[in-house]
């Protein structure tokens, strides 16, 4: 099924992807059990916004079984910043083109807001893993913004405020 996502045109088999997610017993998350994970986990897809569980659902993309998750900030007010990836069978058809930086040699994948909080890539996956294999994949790679629900602390926000120091932690 041919279906435009944001700035891209991808093929995608629904049905493929959901048979894949069925064999996967847990997500990234559950499989590490460190105290960011288990907030996802706690987190995800609950604190996603609409726009993101409707492209997850789209491609066929089960939400509590992400391919990859890790922590990239605390932020402030009690937010924290995640990346993370999901895969689904099809092929990326068209779309926005990798952008390089003047400083780098090779392009970059442009991430494209989905929704306050959220924002993806799509990044045909050339070597897919099981259960993937032996098919064409694409890594629906994202950022998100999550509140800490998974009770009492959480690492120190990080002051993004530039100073004579750079970036910094409050505590």
């Amino acid at each position: 099924m041919r279906r435009s996502v944001l700035a891209w045109t991808v093929e995608i088999d629904p049905a493929a992807t959901r048979a894949a997610y069925a064999l996967l017993r847990t997500g990234a998350a559950e499989n590490c059990g460190c105290p960011a994970c288990a907030n996802f986990e706690s987190a995800r897809p609950r604190h996603y916004p609409e726009p993101f569980r409707a492209i997850l659902t789209a491609v066929g993309a089960d939400p509590r079984k992400e391919l990859a998750v890790h922590l990239v900030a605390p932020l402030e007010e009690g937010l924290h910043l995640y990346a993370g990836a999901y895969a689904f069978c099809g092929e990326v058809l068209s779309g926005r083109p990798p952008r390089g930086f003047p400083f780098l040699r090779e392009g970059v994948d442009v991430f494209e807001r989905v929704a306050p909080g959220v924002h993806i890539a799509l990044r045909p996956w050339a070597a897919p893993e099981e259960p993937w294999a032996g098919r064409p994949c694409v890594r629906l790679e994202f950022l998100v913004v999550l509140p800490w629900v998974g009770g009492e602390g959480g690492a120190p926000a990080v002051n993004l405020d530039r100073g004579p120091r750079g970036l910094t932690s409050r505590n």
